[in-house]
């Protein structure tokens, strides 16, 4: 059955879902490990990470657990490579930024790694 409604549209509601992360997940490089070697990272003492060596100089990571805008952080080095010493200049911050009805401003920095 079709039915046909002749006549002016009074309103019209419109509901926006929002697809805005409202999470960041640490993250950062690290360098100096050769092929198969690896650094265990965690963070905030309960998530692990194990970064293996490819052979490239400088390695991207990430943990693949995001934390809430406004949420502090801490990552340690749970294991060093064999015969490497890694350090990092600042291993915590905090998860912040803005969120918009477009777009999520995050200013979380990258935590860089050196091995030597």
């Amino acid at each position: 059955i079709l039915e046909e409604n002749i006549g002016n549209v009074s309103s019209v509601v419109v509901n926006c879902i929002s697809t805005v992360s409202s999470s960041d997940a640490p993250y950062g490089t690290v360098s100096g490990l050769s092929k198969d070697e690896t650094l265990s990272l965690t963070l905030n003492g309960i998530n692990s990470l194990v970064v293996t060596g490819t052979g490239a100089w400088i390695l991207s990571w990430a943990f693949p657990v995001a934390l809430p805008l406004g949420s502090t952080f801490n990552v340690a080095i749970s294991a060093q490579p064999a015969g490497h010493n890694c350090t990092f200049a600042s291993n915590s911050g905090a998860t912040s930024g803005t969120i918009s009805n477009s777009s999520n401003s995050s200013q979380l920095q990258p935590i860089i790694i050196n091995c030597i």
